[in-house]
C-alpha cells in the first residue's frame, strides 16, 4: 500500500525530507468531478531550491513544476503519463518518452 506524507504544499516537511536527503517531492490529488470527469492536479516541490528558513516563509517558492488537469475517466492512465514526462524533463532536461 502506498503511504501518503503529503498532498498539498502546505503539508511537506521541508526538515524532514532534507535529513533523508531527498531532493524532490511531489504532491498531488485526484478529485472527482461530477460524473466521469476527474481534476488531477500536482506540484513538484524542489527540497533544496531555497534556504530552510525562506522555505518556512514563502513555501511556493520551492514549487517547481505545477499544473492541473480535467479529464475523463478514460485519459487518467494518458494524464498520468504526461505527468512523469513532464516531471522527467523538469528533472533531467531531457524529453520524456512514455508520450513520445
Amino acid at each position: 500500500q502506498l503511504k501518503v506524507y503529503a498532498s498539498t504544499l502546505n503539508q511537506v516537511d521541508f526538515s524532514y525530507w532534507r535529513q533523508h536527503k531527498i531532493n524532490d517531492v511531489l504532491v498531488g490529488t485526484v478529485k472527482r468531478e461530477r460524473g466521469s470527469t476527474y481534476r488531477v492536479s500536482f506540484q513538484l516541490i524542489g527540497i533544496y531550491a531555497q534556504s530552510l528558513a525562506a522555505t518556512k516563509r514563502d513555501p511556493a517558492k520551492s514549487v517547481l513544476l505545477a499544473q492541473q488537469f480535467v479529464v475523463n475517466r478514460q485519459q487518467l492512465r494518458s494524464v498520468a503519463h504526461r505527468i512523469s514526462d513532464l516531471i522527467y524533463q523538469k528533472l533531467t532536461g531531457a524529453r520524456g518518452v512514455l508520450l513520445g
